[in-house]
């Protein structure tokens, strides 16, 4: 009952503090740009080839390899997929001195056709936010139905 009684409260704190201002909560977020705003706030976004995504051109959406790496000292990693519903992938938190070297089996439930578009963005110990972009496409038929 305990439980409960935390849990409800929680809910309504969350709900009155969701209600009273203008902070982005995960479960609130309506379009990519909030999704990126929500991790990395305003800063400008610089593409860089340091940040290294190796995914397949093509292959099945129930199991696609994913791996990025970098040699940028960061504190942040996140990975999210655009022109979905949910945005986020993953988030890493890089340790003091980490490398970054992060290998996914990532897999969706994707009909549509459209190629899936993976974006990798860094935050820098510099303080400034590194990003870059690779493209998926999802196929079906032939062995995998």
């Amino acid at each position: 009952m305990l439980r409960l009684k935390i849990f409800m409260l929680l809910f309504l704190l969350i709900s009155l503090l969701n209600a009273k201002s203008e902070i982005i909560l995960p479960w609130n977020v309506i379009t990519f740009e909030e999704d990126i705003a929500l991790f990395c706030g305003k800063k400008e976004m610089i593409k860089s080839d340091k940040v290294i995504i190796k995914v397949p051109e093509v292959g099945s959406p129930d199991r696609i390899p994913f791996t990025v790496t970098s040699d940028i000292k960061a504190k942040r990693v996140i990975i999210l997929k655009k022109d979905t519903p949910s945005f986020l992938i993953s988030l890493f938190n890089v340790p003091i001195g980490g490398m970054i070297e992060y290998s996914l089996r990532l897999r969706f439930i994707y009909s549509r056709g459209l190629p899936i578009i993976f974006i990798v963005i860094i935050e820098g110990l510099d303080g400034k936010v590194y990003y870059n972009t690779q493209e998926f496409q999802p196929i079906s038929g032939g062995c995998e139905g």
